[in-house]
C-alpha cells in the first residue's frame, strides 16, 4: 500500500559539506567563497550565487529510502544571468552517489523544477544528503522539499 510522502531534509538542517566530503570534487574550484549566501527564506534553503559561488550542502536523511520508491525534489529558481551565456548544475546525491541532477542554460526565464524518479537502491536513514549548487552569475535558486513516498 502507497504511503503518503515523507520528508527526507529540512530546510533548517543544511550545512556546508566539507571538501573531503564533497560528492562533486571535479565542480570545486580551489577557493570556495560560500560563507554567506544561503539561509531559510519564507521555508525554503535558499542559495544565492552572487555571494555563494559554489555550493555543496549537506544534512543526514531523516528517513530512510528502499528501492522501488518514488523521490520527488520540488526547486524554484529566479530568472538566470550571467554576462557570458553559461550552464548551472545542480544536482542531489545520498552519500557519495549522485541520485539525480540537470543541466540549466543561462540565461534562462524563471522556473519550477519538480522530477520525480524510482530509487535505484536502498539508504538508511541518517545517510548524507547533498545538494549541490554551480553557476556563473548573479542568481537564487530554492530547494523547497525533496521526499520519498512507497510506490
Amino acid at each position: 500500500m502507497a504511503g503518503p510522502p515523507v520528508s527526507l531534509v529540512r530546510a533548517e538542517g543544511w550545512e556546508l559539506t566539507d571538501a573531503a566530503d564533497d560528492p562533486f570534487p571535479g565542480e570545486r574550484p580551489d577557493f570556495v567563497q560560500c560563507e554567506i549566501g544561503w539561509d531559510v527564506e519564507t521555508g525554503a534553503f535558499e542559495v544565492s550565487t552572487d555571494l555563494c559561488t559554489y555550493g555543496s550542502f549537506s544534512q543526514r536523511s531523516l528517513a530512510e529510502i528502499h528501492e522501488g520508491d518514488v523521490l520527488e525534489l520540488v526547486i524554484l529558481h529566479d530568472a538566470l544571468y550571467a554576462e557570458e551565456p553559461a550552464v548551472a548544475h545542480l544536482a542531489i546525491a545520498f552519500g557519495q552517489e549522485i541520485a539525480w541532477e540537470t543541466e540549466i542554460p543561462i540565461p534562462s526565464e524563471a522556473n519550477q523544477l519538480r522530477p520525480t524518479w524510482t530509487a535505484p537502491s536502498d539508504v538508511a536513514i541518517n545517510t548524507p544528503v547533498t545538494f549541490h549548487v554551480h553557476n556563473h552569475g548573479t542568481n537564487n535558486y530554492r530547494l523547497i522539499d525533496l521526499t520519498v513516498a512507497s510506490p
